[in-house]
């Protein structure tokens, strides 16, 4: 996901939306869905950025 994709997405809804979405493309829906529910969907700024940081690549 290239950080414009990235950025349309958190306008649309929030950084806890880009966060699952970046797992699911990573790791599988069954662990994005485990994320998102013990999160509420929410993540706080930092560790969203930092987490599609490291799982974008870079």
């Amino acid at each position: 996901m290239r950080p414009l994709d990235a950025a349309k997405i958190v306008l649309a809804g929030g950084w806890g939306l880009v966060l699952v979405i970046f797992v699911i493309q990573n790791w599988g829906t069954d662990v994005s869905l485990v994320i998102a529910g013990a999160g509420g969907g929410s993540v706080p700024l930092p560790i969203a950025a930092l987490g599609a940081y490291l799982l974008g690549g870079g």
